[in-house]
């Protein structure tokens, strides 16, 4: 959602080799799931080590489409990632680059969880109302089943990544999911992802998880956060993915082939190899929260 000055030369390295590299149209019968967004789904770390984990949690993590990959045979689907580490510096003209790109392969299905983050973030306070208005425009061009996120509460990140005059206040906050709610009612095939609600739950240590058909976890206070207390840890990441898989029936059917029948989180964390992520049996400690 943010960058950190210390790392944006290797970031704009990476970016010039690996972002936004042509896409090419599918040609063969596979489904098409395609991520657009801004630096959760891109995979971004903080990597400012200074603030020290009492909770031992590593600001490791991963694009979203890498535990999305581990859910479908490769046969049956192709997940590709358009989002951009850098749409905080653009969002209308990075955001119209990720939906052109998604309809130049075809898309699916589009996973947009973080795509309005910063139609709302930065800039003036007067013209954010308006700035939103302009990401959901950009969405109405998507003719394929969405997964939309809403607008997160982000008082209390890091002022190094996320300065407070960057970040709107409650009752904008407030205005702005009540405009992507009434969005998304009028839309068939598209359905709410509640990130305000995830990220609330993250940071009062309310984040309640279902592991497998009998395990529920509950997280400690920020347990899914990295220390920026803004970006999320691949264990993070990975509920994510779980909650944007768990969606599908909504706006697919539950019959469709991209839903998967007995998916939990527990077969995904294995299928990507990351159980030393898991909470530890001991009591909760929490992240120290920046004053």
């Amino acid at each position: 959602m943010a960058i950190h000055e210390s790392s944006r030369g290797f970031l704009l390295s990476l970016i010039l080799l690996t972002a936004f590299v042509p896409a090419q149209a599918s040609s063969d019968d596979r489904h098409e799931v395609v991520v657009i967004g801004a630096s959760v789904s891109a995979g971004y770390m903080d990597m400012d080590m200074t603030v020290d984990r009492a909770d031992g949690v590593s600001n490791r993590t991963v694009r979203l489409d890498l535990p999305l990959k581990k859910v479908w045979d490769r046969e049956l689907a192709r997940v590709r990632n358009f989002s951009s580490m850098m749409m905080f510096q653009d969002p209308d003209r990075l955001g119209q680059q990720q939906i052109d790109m998604a309809k130049k392969v075809s898309a699916d299905v589009v996973v947009a969880v973080d795509y309005l983050f910063w139609f709302c973030y930065g800039g003036s306070p007067r013209g954010r109302m308006e700035k939103l208005e302009r990401g959901l425009k950009t969405l109405e061009a998507l003719e394929c089943p969405m997964v939309v996120g809403d607008i997160p509460d982000m008082h209390g990140a890091e002022a190094r990544i996320l300065r407070p005059s960057m970040i709107p206040d409650v009752d904008t906050l407030a205005a702005m999911n009540a405009r992507v709610r009434a969005w998304v009612k009028k839309r068939e095939g598209v359905v709410l992802f509640p990130l305000a609600a995830f990220a609330s739950d993250i940071k009062k240590g309310k984040q309640v998880v279902q592991y497998d058909e009998k395990k529920t976890l509950l997280l400690p206070k920020n347990f899914t956060l990295q220390s920026d207390l803004l970006h999320t840890t691949r264990f993070g990441v990975t509920i994510l993915a779980h909650r944007v898989v768990e969606a599908l029936p909504t706006i697919l059917g539950p019959r469709h082939a991209l839903v998967p029948s007995d998916f939990t989180l527990k077969k995904l964390i294995e299928a990507l190899g990351i159980e030393e992520d898991l909470p530890p049996d001991k009591a909760p400690v929490p992240v120290p929260v920046p004053q």
